[in-house]
């Protein structure tokens, strides 16, 4: 039998198509894994315990500073940075700044993939005097989610989620440079939330004032409804509605 030749020939060309169709596929569905995790960039969520087994998740602290610090009881060097750590904990407050100490210890008495001995990492909190969160993950999984290499390993994420700095190794997180960075950050944090609040302030008497009006067409039942609701007592349907409601009692 003889074979149609053009279309063969057209054979090489629909498989390249194929390929690069399946590279971009590939890469955009692995983009959010491709990102960078260092400075600049948006923090990974994750998915760790407490230690009553609560699950904790980057979102858990959206509007605060972070630091998250990734270690082991193993780790000489983690043992070093920690008593800086919590002088840096106690120089904000928990309203604006926390740490996620969050450890990769495999169980007591067993040991991780690497070979390293378990341990427990509340007695070894408790031991240093460290009143930090100590949150666990036995599986290892925040190393990749944060492309670790090794411990400990640092990440200071602000109040939006964007890390602003990384640390690979122990350091002194109590140093005036520490402490001015995180501070800034505190503030800008601050900023943000005040700015927030007054656009929801002002949105919301714009809807105020706007179901206010109604209150001529539908004489005081609206009116009071709302007070019963404590929207009223609150300005939460704008003091000019208020005001338009009032007159129509007169």
């Amino acid at each position: 039998m003889t074979r149609n030749p053009s279309r063969s020939s057209r054979k090489p060309y629909l498989f390249a198509v194929l390929a690069a169709a399946a590279i971009v596929a590939a890469a955009w569905f692995s983009r959010g894994r491709m990102q960078p995790v260092a400075s600049g960039f948006p923090a990974p969520d994750f998915a760790v315990e407490d230690e009553t087994g609560a699950p904790v998740t980057l979102e858990s602290y959206r509007g605060k500073v972070l630091l998250l610090n990734i270690w082991a009881t193993w780790c000489g060097p983690c043992r070093e940075e920690m008593p800086s750590m919590q002088r840096l904990y106690d120089a904000f407050p928990r309203d604006r700044f926390e740490i996620a100490a969050i450890s990769i210890d495999a169980p007591f008495g067993a040991r991780d993939a690497a070979g390293n001995p378990g341990g427990d990492p509340l007695a070894f909190a408790d031991a240093l005097g460290l009143t930090f969160p100590i949150l666990l993950n036995p599986s290892g999984d925040i190393q990749r989610t944060y492309r670790t290499t090794g411990v400990p390993e640092s990440f200071l994420i602000g109040p939006g989620g964007l890390i602003y700095k990384k640390v690979a190794g122990a350091t002194h997180w109590d140093s005036g440079t520490n402490i001015e960075l995180v501070r800034r950050l505190v503030e800008a944090g601050e900023r943000e939330a005040e700015e927030s609040k007054a656009e929801e302030s002002e949105a919301e008497d714009r809807v105020g004032d706007a179901r206010g009006r109604e209150c001529k067409g539908n004489g005081n039942e609206l009116f009071e409804e709302e007070m019963m609701k404590g929207i009223a007592m609150k300005e939460g349907i704008g003091k000019e509605g208020i005001d338009e409601c009032r007159s129509l009692e007169s």
